[in-house]
């Protein structure tokens, strides 16, 4: 718990940015303690905000392991600190905000439950991670749960008001308590945040309470984010899963039209032979163009149909994909258009995916626009003194009010961090995470313990 001067300068940085409702570039190095930095400004900024327009700072990350970090390690030492020295008098309120097919629907679990005792011996071991769904909300606190069992038990996409848990429901309470006066900190990552933007743009219900300051760790990764939920895709898998709900929902005749049509959907853009063109741009065919055309007339047709004879929400399913084909048919030079493939259970799926060329654009219109005092941190934000690609990247080099200070790693790699891990020893198949955690540990077998190992992320660390 040495002094660190780099990282108190980061602070007053960050603390100034807050003040002047500007955006800071914050490149920090490894081991410079940016999370305690960010977390200080924060709260010293908001005990000087009048109480009326004290509300929430939003905290997103990239990685879990980041998010679990803040809530359970940083933020209770950093209020322990705080009140010993009367800076504050109650601890620091924080909670973890994210999607709701990551927590526990209390009747579908019971539904569940009841299922899998009435199928007997052969499913009875499934029963003990259900029964730790009965105490934690969170499915990503159950390590334990087949990935197929925690959709069976999610939280569904809509909540009906009739639902006979309504007003005992946990998911609910979770909603109530996040949205309470006492939050201070909501901790997110980077999907959840611009979920929440275009909530805010589309004139939705926000998914985060209303904030008054937004800082984004790891933030060298929210580019690729803005490109991952800009990207807009026609996928033959879901295709085929919309034919097996209408095949359930006794539509036989719509299930045959839009089978027919998918099968030459698959044929139109069938991969390439070569591995090295697993993802190529989309190139206007006669076949594709027709199988694209019979798809938007087949799609037409079943939604003729009326409302109650298809089954619910398909119809929304199959209007918002027949509302893409019109992109993947015309030359609209603002987007790039590309083909996908992926193995799937019984052959080879193909994705139709269009992102929109101007992708800075985008987190312009997301969060800058909204001129809220945002501290964008990382370990990889400039080369050498220079923040200009990053600015371009994030699309904050259009009139933003900006700052940037890069802060050096307080540790000298060349004399303490020597460590060289030989590819040659690495087994076959042997994942990169596994070989590496591997060597630590012989490492500090070999040093009877005295090992110290900086990792250049969380999303890294978390894995090995």
């Amino acid at each position: 718990m040495n002094v660190r001067e780099g990282q108190i300068r980061l602070c007053h940085a960050m603390l100034d940015t807050l003040f002047g409702r500007d955006v800071a570039l914050c490149d920090a190095g490894v081991g410079l303690g940016k999370t305690y930095a960010y977390l200080v400004a924060c709260v010293l900024w908001q005990l000087q905000r009048p109480r009326p327009m004290q509300r929430p700072v939003v905290i997103s990350t990239a990685s879990i392991t980041l998010q679990n970090a803040i809530l359970e390690e940083y933020i209770p030492f950093l209020s322990d600190a705080l009140i010993q020295n009367g800076y504050i008098q109650a601890p620091v309120c924080a909670v973890l905000r994210k999607g709701k097919e990551r927590f526990v629907c209390d009747v579908r679990l019971l539904i569940r439950q009841k299922q899998i005792t009435a199928r007997g011996k052969r499913f009875r071991k499934r029963a003990p991670a259900l029964q730790e769904a009965r105490q934690c909300l969170d499915l990503d606190r159950l390590p334990n749960l087949p990935r197929h069992e925690r959709r069976l038990i999610c939280v569904p996409s809509r909540c009906a008001r009739s639902c006979i848990a309504h007003t005992d429901c946990r998911y609910r309470q979770y909603l109530k308590a996040s949205n309470g006066p006492s939050v201070t900190i909501q901790v997110c990552n980077h999907n959840y945040l611009l979920a929440d933007a275009a909530h805010r743009k589309n004139g939705w219900t926000p998914l985060l309470k209303d904030y008054q300051a937004l800082v984004i760790d790891e933030a060298h990764k929210l580019p690729e984010t803005v490109r991952q939920m800009n990207t807009r895709r026609i996928c033959s898998a879901e295709l085929l899963a919309y034919e097996k709900l209408l095949t359930a929902g006794h539509c036989g005749l719509s299930a045959q039209k839009l089978r027919a049509v998918t099968r030459e959907f698959l044929a139109a853009f069938a991969p390439p032979e070569t591995k090295a063109e697993r993802a190529i741009p989309l190139k206007q065919t006669k076949a594709g163009t027709a199988a694209l055309q019979h798809l938007d007339k087949a799609i037409g047709e079943i939604l003729k149909q009326r409302p109650e004879a298809m089954p619910r929400g398909l119809r929304g399913k199959l209007s918002a994909v027949q509302q893409l084909i019109p992109l993947f048919l015309g030359t609209d030079s603002t987007f790039v258009r590309y083909l996908t493939w992926q193995r799937e259970s019984g052959g080879t799926g193909v994705d139709l995916c269009a992102v929109p060329f101007d992708l800075p654009k985008c987190l312009t219109s997301a969060l800058w626009n909204e001129q809220k005092p945002a501290i964008l941190t990382s370990g990889t934000l400039a080369a050498g003194e220079d923040f200009s690609h990053t600015e371009k990247r994030m699309g904050l080099d259009r009139g933003t009010p900006l700052r940037t200070l890069k802060v050096l790693s307080p540790f000298d790699y060349e004399k303490n961090c020597m460590l060289y891990f030989p590819e040659s020893r690495r087994r076959k198949s042997e994942p990169e995470e596994e070989r590496i955690a591997r060597q630590i540990e012989e490492l500090v077998c070999a040093a009877n313990g005295h090992t110290l190992v900086l990792f250049t992320s969380y999303d890294q660390m978390g894995r090995v």
